[in-house]
């Protein structure tokens, strides 16, 4: 891994980009197969629920050092609540599903 690295973007509805951006930092380091694929998977649900939940306004951002790999998804708007999480687990989804392949 590399050390001490933090990108971040705004939350649009360019969720390709951003699932694009995620996949090649998290990769830059040094995750890759399903724990790449997964950690997309789960960035992207908690985007789109502040897409739908969190009337759009907020950030998305990695970071990565030698010990750790964090993404953080914030609603700026404060809105989000518990029963916006889905309730089970979505089927596993390949990278090329996710427009990124």
């Amino acid at each position: 891994m590399h050390s001490g690295q933090r990108y971040g973007w705004p939350i649009s509805y360019d969720l390709i980009g951003l699932r694009r951006h995620l996949y090649h930092y998290a990769g830059r380091a040094g995750l890759a197969g399903e724990r790449l694929d997964d950690l997309v998977l789960a960035a992207n649900e908690a985007i789109v629920n502040v897409l739908e939940h969190g009337e759009a306004i907020g950030t998305v951002s990695i970071r990565y050092d030698t010990q750790a790999l964090t993404v953080d998804v914030v609603d700026a708007a404060g809105r989000l609540r518990a029963e916006h999480a889905p309730m089970s687990l979505p089927a596993r989804v390949r990278a090329a599903d996710l427009g990124c392949g």
